[in-house]
């Protein structure tokens, strides 16, 4: 199903797609890699962005905090299936109040799925970071008004502050 937003010029209607992973195939989306990946662990998902095999596959890479630590599981982004799950390549670039701050909270898939439901739109990406003690998800959101950036409070999923992605 393609998506489309009319833009008028002086008179003349253009559709124009948004962005869309599901353009790019059937793909299963963030939110679903993210419920995948957390079920899998059995912890709190904290980043999760579409990847590339070196075969040319495309995966979804969800990195999820639990008691032992981080945990980076690669999904594939056309079925679902589990690849590999393991420690991050760089785990060493999560801080122990990172670790800390993503664990505590509501699980990211139902923070996902109810932003989408909300926006009528589709997670493209989520990072995560911690300013000035508070952890928040930093949301990369494709709806019809364009690519926005929606920053999450971890503890409680509330809205921080809604922008235009740059």
């Amino acid at each position: 199903m393609k998506l489309s937003i009319a833009v008028g010029l002086g008179g003349i209607a253009l559709a124009m797609p948004f962005p869309s992973h599901a353009q790019e195939g059937a793909l299963i989306g963030v939110t679903r890699a993210v419920r995948i990946a957390e079920s899998v662990v059995g912890g709190r998902a904290m980043e999760a962005d579409l990847d590339r095999e070196r075969d040319g596959r495309r995966v979804y890479e969800v990195d999820v905090v639990r008691a032992g630590g981080v945990r980076e599981v690669r999904i594939a982004a056309d079925t679902g299936e589990v690849i590999r799950t393991g420690r991050p390549g760089l785990a060493d670039w999560i801080d122990a109040e990172e670790i800390r701050e993503a664990a505590r909270g509501p699980a990211l898939a139902g923070l996902l799925q109810a932003l989408e439901r909300h926006s009528g739109g589709e997670v493209l990406d989520v990072g995560f970071d911690v300013e000035r003690g508070q952890g928040r998800f930093e949301v990369e959101l494709s709806t019809r008004a364009g690519v926005t950036e929606v920053l999450l409070d971890s503890r409680t999923g509330r809205r921080l502050a809604y922008m235009a992605d740059d």
